[in-house]
């Protein structure tokens, strides 16, 4: 359960402008209550609502700029960031954990459903898309959906590690895993396997071609999977960056992702 007393209730109509307080949520994993992500508002409390779910290892001061230009570009932005240990070579507690944060952004919908608010979409970085397309497939009241260097199955992705983040790698075949036993464990929180209420829905994905930390052929296939589940895919890679690199360029450079969330569509240039 997520204690309600973590998050900052606005009052209708007010203006944070990136000043609202950096609050932390309380969760209980694997039978411990941990305060495992943390949330911030930006912007006008009366505004459409944007959800940017960070990336994994990332801090919420890194998210300042994108939430700001979204802020000044006209919504309500709500940052959320994440402890160390939310993805792990711990199988189940990583899957409490996604599935702890998807249902509080669940909630903040439901709860700013009774103030007025109409219109949600979602911006999301690298670990956040497994967020995203959780709520998304959940959520009818989502409509847009940015999924910035993403994958098809976050198993697929990590089984790659031996090189990128060997540590975590290993970690994992001390546990006893092989890459079906991890698919099996991480199928829920899959990116590929959160596409089913999701018809109508549009989506734009960011991918990089020299990624290895969410591999491109892997990206593509979510790519593909999403156009067979009926709904509108836009793409754009960065042929040049990593996937920290791309990541933050995306995010700063945000007249594309701005230009989607307002029309549906993505500026010429990227």
């Amino acid at each position: 359960m997520i204690s309600p007393n973590y998050w900052p209730h606005p009052p209708q109509g007010q203006d944070y402008r990136g000043t609202a307080p950096i609050c932390y949520h309380e969760s209980v994993i694997q039978g411990a209550t941990r305060k495992i992500f943390q949330t911030r508002v930006y912007g006008n409390s009366n505004q459409p609502v944007v959800f940017l779910l960070a990336g994994w290892l990332t801090k919420s001061w890194m998210y300042w700029l994108p939430a700001t230009i979204l802020a000044g570009s006209g919504y309500c932005c709500i940052a959320y960031a994440y402890d160390y240990d939310v993805f792990s070579p711990d199988a189940k507690r990583t899957v409490e954990s996604l599935q702890a944060i998807t249902n509080d952004v669940l909630a903040q919908i439901d709860r700013l459903k009774k103030l007025g608010h109409q219109e949600y979409s979602i911006v999301s970085f690298s670990l956040g898309t497994m967020i995203a397309c959780m709520v998304a497939d959940r959520s009818a009241d989502v409509k847009k959906v940015v999924l910035m260097l993403t994958s098809n199955h976050p198993a697929d992705a990590v089984w790659t590690w031996d090189k990128v983040r060997p540590a975590f790698k290993q970690g994992l075949l001390a546990r006893g895993l092989t890459l079906a036993s991890l698919r099996q464990m991480w199928d829920p929180i899959a990116p590929v396997n959160n596409l089913g209420n999701s018809k109508g829905k549009q989506y734009l994905v960011y991918l990089a071609a020299r990624d290895t930390t969410a591999p491109f052929e892997n990206g593509m296939k979510l790519v593909n999977k999403i156009k067979q589940s009926g709904c509108e895919c836009q793409l754009v890679v960065n042929r040049h960056g990593s996937h920290a690199q791309a990541g933050m360029y995306n995010l700063a450079h945000a007249r594309t992702y701005r230009a989607f969330l307002a029309t549906g569509e993505v500026s010429a240039a990227h």
